[in-house]
């Protein structure tokens, strides 16, 4: 189909660029006329093992031998073989599959409900971080701190209280006992690479084992290895309750999940929860190899190599472009603030130099890199970005 017509058909629901791609190859995007790009966005922290790579192109070639889906009124080993990969690098407990990081945090709102109403029938506050995302369906809605996404859709359910991130003195305020559960991400994507601090993180989880109320961590973009490690929490050594994940979990290919200590692991009961396609025996083939790959110590620890050559670059850039205001990394996340609000006009100029970033708002520019990128990439990527900049805080 010409792409002419595209917007007569799909509705508009995204700001979307003219371009198409046709190929990729590990950090590597192809128009249909060859013109490639650099991509530091990954499909918005998806494509974390990159383009093609063999471990999901031919995990997946095998999985389309068996049924592509069957109900999940039947037993799948490859959802149990996925669990148990993910339950070995974190703890034990039982692993709920569905197709997304908005269904994974439906799932832990439902789950925190529950759990709360065991306790007491009053006990349903939700606490949640200014600028957070965690989706747009109605709760995950709720549970996002940035009310730019809200106001068309309000009310919203449940009985959500926004606390700000990194202050213990404002959460202290927040917390009591009829709150359910504390939803936060160790690193905000959307909210422009926030990265929460140890002493306020593990003071939460002090908090809530007081309060008897469950942590859940969000991990849908920053974790599959994006910090360098698994999963973001594992960072700081925290004991957690339950964590969502999804984006790079499968490689590509649609999938959640939410993963809950063996503690909690009756709350939700059949019937109370369900995923039609989620945990098909395809995609949890594929994710199953996804995340044995990325577990790898070695595959980690070029993660942090590759996060601390971006940090590097970054330091060295605020000290040379007073234009800079900020920068913020952890492992393959990052992100820099501009003094002027051009950070959509940068991103234009570096797609039309062959380079795919992002920006958040009119002042951050995010980057979120393949995690396969090689250094010669990375750093040609990176040289892009600084020129561009370097240019428009000239003009």
């Amino acid at each position: 189909m010409n792409l002419k017509k595209f917007n007569e058909h799909v509705m508009l629901t995204y700001n979307r660029s003219d371009l198409e791609f046709v190929k990729g190859k590990g950090a590597m995007l192809y128009t249909a006329s060859g013109k490639k790009y650099i991509d530091f966005l990954a499909g918005l922290g998806v494509a974390n093992l990159g383009y093609n790579h063999p471990v999901i192109t031919q995990t997946a070639g095998k999985a389309l031998s068996r049924p592509l889906h069957v109900s999940n009124l039947f037993k799948i080993s490859p959802q149990a073989e996925m669990a148990a990969i993910i339950q070995k690098h974190t703890f034990r407990g039982r692993t709920f599959f569905c197709n997304s990081g908005t269904e994974a945090n439906e799932a832990a709102y439902k789950l925190a409900l529950k759990y709360g109403r065991s306790i007491a029938r009053d006990k349903i506050q939700i606490l949640s971080a200014v600028k957070s995302f965690h989706g747009r369906t109605l709760a995950s809605l709720a549970l996002t701190g940035q009310p730019k996404y809200q106001e068309s859709f309000k009310p919203l359910p449940g009985r959500v209280k926004y606390f700000k991130y990194n202050n213990l003195k404002d959460f202290k305020k927040k917390i009591n006992t009829r709150t359910a559960a504390v939803f936060i991400e160790t690193v905000q994507g959307e909210g422009g690479i926030n990265i929460v601090q140890e002493k306020f993180l593990k003071t939460i989880r002090k908090l809530c084992s007081q309060y008897k109320a469950l942590l859940i961590i969000d991990d849908v973009q920053a974790g599959c290895g994006r910090t360098g490690e698994l999963f973001s929490f594992l960072n700081y050594q925290l004991k957690v309750d339950a964590f969502t994940a999804a984006k790079g979990i499968a490689g590509g290919f649609p999938a959640g999940c939410l993963t809950v200590r063996d503690k909690y692991k009756n709350i939700l009961k059949p019937g109370d929860h369900a995923s039609t396609f989620g945990g098909n025996p395809f995609v949890t083939a594929v994710g199953a190899a996804v995340v044995k790959e990325t577990a790898k110590t070695s595959f980690l620890k070029q993660v942090k190599i590759k996060g601390n050559f971006i940090k590097d670059k970054f330091s060295a850039w605020q000290k040379e472009l007073d234009y800079i205001s900020d920068i913020r990394v952890m492992g393959m996340m990052a992100a820099l603030d501009l003094k002027k609000p051009n950070a959509k006009a940068i991103t234009a100029a570096c797609l039309k130099k062959g380079l795919i970033v992002n920006a958040i708002g009119t002042r951050t520019i995010r980057l979120l890199p393949p995690l396969v990128i090689g250094i010669i990439n990375l750093e040609k990527g990176l040289n892009i970005l600084h020129k561009i900049i370097k240019r428009q805080g000239n003009d």
